[in-house]
């Protein structure tokens, strides 16, 4: 089912999920998000703040190789059909302001600060709780039908 529609963010949570057999049926729905991404249903966006999350995560979470979690970032850095977008100091500056006037942790201000500066307003993630206190982006939490 394809219900992800125009250009979202895509946060770590769910591709934490997808490369993660262990997390069972939240792995299944996250592996359908990216079969729509690798087929070129969905417009996603990633940032380096991403890979990063992802990669901690795969290493010192799940013990990941090394090997793995760099195949894993081969294969999302070099498809063309996932958008790479960076944060800058001037997003850091904004994201300090934002986490406080939200109430969110700081690295989700961030995200949301990345977003807004690329013009990205739909987010897919778990994560309601923070994101939801910012007027501005709508979410997608693909495991609510």
């Amino acid at each position: 089912m394809s219900y992800m529609k125009g250009r979202f963010f895509l946060d770590s949570n769910i591709l934490i999920y997808a490369y993660t057999v262990e997390s069972g049926y939240k792995h299944e729905a996250c592996r359908n998000v990216m079969t729509q991404i690798f087929s070129g249903e969905s417009d996603a966006v990633i940032s380096n703040q991403i890979a990063g999350e992802l990669s901690n995560a795969l290493l010192n979470k799940f013990g990941s190789s090394s090997d793995d979690v760099e195949m894993i970032l081969d294969e999302l850095i070099e498809y063309d059909g996932l958008t790479k977008v960076d944060y800058t100091s001037r997003t850091i500056r904004k994201a300090v302001s934002n986490s406080k006037r939200y109430k969110i942790p700081f690295w989700d201000a961030v995200i949301a600060e990345t977003m807004k500066e690329n013009g990205i307003d739909e987010i897919i993630t778990e994560n309601e709780k923070d994101f939801r206190t910012i007027p501005w982006i709508k979410i997608t939490n693909p495991f609510k039908a």
